[in-house]
C-alpha cells in the first residue's frame, strides 16, 4: 500500500521508515527508528533520486508507481551507493527497464560491485553537469568522502531544493512529520549531532569542501536521505554542520566517560562531576562506557569543549570498553579539546599512562590538569586531588 507525499509542485517524497531495526549499520542504537528518504520528480521527464533499504522496499515501489500515475520512469538518479539507499535499485530497474541510470564514474563501479553488470542504459555525470527534466533541472554537486567516494548531491534550481544524500540527515523515523516544522518539540537536534559525529565525523574537511560548493546556491529546502525534510531549520542545521566540520565545540562544558568494575572508578567520576557542578559548571554529561553506546558519548564529546576519561586497569591494559571509546575518538579525528585522565588499579595500576598516551594521539588536545592514579579506591589524598582538578577544569570552562 502506498504512502507518499508531494513536498513541492511535482516533487514527491516516496520513502519510508523502519521502527523495527535496532541498530544502524549494526552499530548505532535506533530508539526512534530510522527514515529512508527517496524522492521523485514528475515533469516532462520523470526521475527518482535514490532508492531505499530493503526493509521498506515494497512500500517504496508502491510509492513510485502511485506517484508516477501510470507514467514510465525516465531516470534513476543514484547519488549514493550505500545499501540503505541502493538496495532496491535492482527491483526498481525490473519495474522500469527503460529508465536510464544517472551516476558518476565511481558510482558506476560500486553499482557493478553490488549488482553486477545489469545496467544497459547509463548516463555518466561529472561535477556541474545538469539533467534537464523540463521545468526542473538537476545540477550535480560532487561531495567525495562525505562520506563515500562516489557521494554527490543534486541541486534543483527552479525551487532551490538541495537533494543532499547522506548530509544534513539524522537518526529517527518519520512519524508523520515529514517537514522539520511539523515535528514541533519532537525535532531532535541531538540525533542530528549523533548522526554527524559517528557517520561523517571523520570527514570534516570533506564536509567543508562541500560547503564551499554550496555557498553560491540559494537553498529553500533540503531533502536528505535520513531525517526530516528541512525548511524552517536549514540555518540551524547548516550552522551546526559548519561547527562540527571545523571540529569546534558547540558549548563550554565537559563529557565525563568512565569505566568501572566494582564501583571505585565510578565513585571518582561522580565526585568529579559533583565538584565541577559545585564550581559552577552547568554543562556536564556523565556516561558509563559499559552501559551507554559509544555513539552517544562521541556525540557529547563533539558538543563539549572538555572531556574526562576514567578507567581501571584490566589485564594490564585499558578497560576494553574504554579502549573502544578512545580508538573511536581517534578514528573519528576528535580534536581541539581539553582533557583530564584518571586511572585506577590494585596490584598493577598501569592504565593511567596508557590512557594518557591514547589521548595525546588526538590532534590538538591539551591536558588541562595533571593525570591521577587511584590505587584500588579513593582516599582522602586522591579525593582532594580530584577536587583540585575539578576546580582547575571549572575555571577553564568558565573562562571563555
Amino acid at each position: 500500500m502506498y504512502n507518499f507525499r508531494e513536498i513541492s509542485k511535482d516533487i514527491y517524497w516516496v520513502g519510508g521508515s523502519d521502527k523495527r531495526l535496532s541498530r544502524f549499520e549494526n552499530l548505532f542504537p535506533l530508539p526512534k527508528g530510522v527514515a529512508y528518504n527517496a524522492y521523485l520528480i514528475k515533469d516532462e521527464k520523470t526521475a527518482v533520486l535514490d532508492s531505499v533499504d530493503m526493509a521498506v522496499s515494497t512500500l517504496y515501489i508502491d510509492n513510485v508507481k502511485k506517484a508516477l500515475g501510470g507514467r514510465d520512469l525516465d531516470y534513476i538518479v543514484v547519488l549514493h551507493l550505500e545499501p540503505d539507499h541502493s538496495a532496491t535499485l535492482k527491483e526498481l530497474m525490473v519495474n522500469y527497464p527503460n529508465a536510464t541510470v544517472v551516476v558518476n564514474q565511481i558510482g558506476l563501479r560500486l553499482f557493478k560491485q553490488f549488482f553486477g553488470d545489469i545496467c544497459s542504459n547509463v548516463q555518466i555525470v561529472k561535477e556541474g553537469d545538469k539533467l534537464n527534466l523540463g521545468s526542473h533541472e538537476l545540477e550535480f554537486v560532487f561531495t567525495p568522502m562525505a562520506h563515500w567516494p562516489e557521494s554527490m548531491m543534486a541541486y534543483e534550481s527552479s525551487k532551490n531544493i538541495l537533494f543532499s544524500s547522506d548530509a544534513f540527515g539524522a537518526f529517527g523515523s518519520i512519524d508523520g512529520a515529514l517537514f522539520d516544522y511539523e515535528a514541533g518539540d519532537n525535532f531532535d537536534l541531538s540525533e542530528y549531532r549523533r548522526y554527524y559525529a559517528n557517520i561523517l565525523g571523520k570527514y570534516g574537511q570533506r564536509v567543508e569542501n562541500a560547503f564551499s560548493k554550496l555557498k553560491s546556491k540559494d537553498i529553500d529546502m533540503i531533502c536528505p536521505v535520513h531525517g526530516h525534510v528541512l525548511k524552517d531549520k536549514i540555518g540551524l542545521v547548516l550552522d551546526k554542520y559548519s561547527t562540527w566540520a571545523r571540529y569546534e565545540s558547540e558549548q563550554r562544558g565537559i563529557t565525563i566517560a568512565y569505566a568501572s568494575m566494582y564501583g571505585n572508578t565510578k565513585d571518582a567520576a561522580f565526585l568529579l562531576a559533583n565538584e565541577l557542578a559545585s564550581n559552577g559548571v552547568t554543562n556536564i554529561d556523565l556516561f558509563d562506557v559499559s552501559e551507554t553506546n559509544i555513539s552517544y558519548i562521541i556525540a557529547s564529546i563533539f558538543k563539549n569543549s572538555h572531556f574526562a576519561l576514567l578507567s581501571p586497569t584490566y589485564n594490564l591494559e585499558i578497560y576494553p570498553k574504554m579502549q573502544a571509546l578512545v580508538d573511536d575518538m581517534k578514528m573519528l579525528t576528535v580534536r581541539n579539546k581539553k582533557a583530564y585522565v584518571v586511572g585506577n588499579g590494585s596490584w598493577a595500576p598501569v592504565v593511567t599512562d596508557k590512557l594518557l598516551n591514547k589521548v595525546l594521539e588526538l590532534q590538538n588536545v591539551e591536558i588541562i590538569s595533571e593525570s591521577l592514579t587511584i590505587k584500588s579506591a579513593l582516599n582522602d589524598e586522591t579525593a582532594d586531588q580530584i577536587r583540585a582538578a575539578a576546580k582547575t577544569i571549572a575555571e577553564d570552562i568558565k573562562s571563555n
